[in-house]
């Protein structure tokens, strides 16, 4: 038998200089895409102004989070970056490396069969 090597994403990141309604539309559907290969994997956005409207929640999307790591919404602001934002970034993919990704087991006795993310 061939061993074959597959890639699976345990963490996803999308690097943007700036965020805005059409580009969050196709990270939310890669997300998606790549959620439903691996629903373990994270998926974050990094962008440095977020420029999607308020109007618009990506809280309910394959989207774990979204830094933005300018205070300014405006393009091309010189606001410096927000280091406990890319600490908090930082933490986060540690975590998850670092993390038992299933524990059914662990679930059932707690009486939470589906975790909360």
């Amino acid at each position: 038998m061939k061993k074959k090597k597959i890639n699976i994403p345990i963490v996803s990141i999308e690097n943007k200089t700036f965020l805005d309604k059409t580009m969050l539309d196709g990270s939310i559907a890669t997300a998606s895409k790549i959620k439903s290969g691996n629903p373990y994997c994270l998926f974050f956005i990094v962008c440095e102004t977020y420029e999607v409207g308020k109007q618009v929640d990506p809280q309910y999307t394959d989207i774990d989070q979204i830094y933005s790591l300018r205070k300014s919404d405006k393009r091309g602001s010189r606001d410096p970056f927000q280091a406990e934002i890319i600490l908090d970034l930082f933490n986060k993919v540690k975590n998850h490396l670092n993390s038992t990704w299933s524990d059914v087991e662990g679930k059932i006795e707690s009486g939470k069969i589906i975790g909360w993310k």
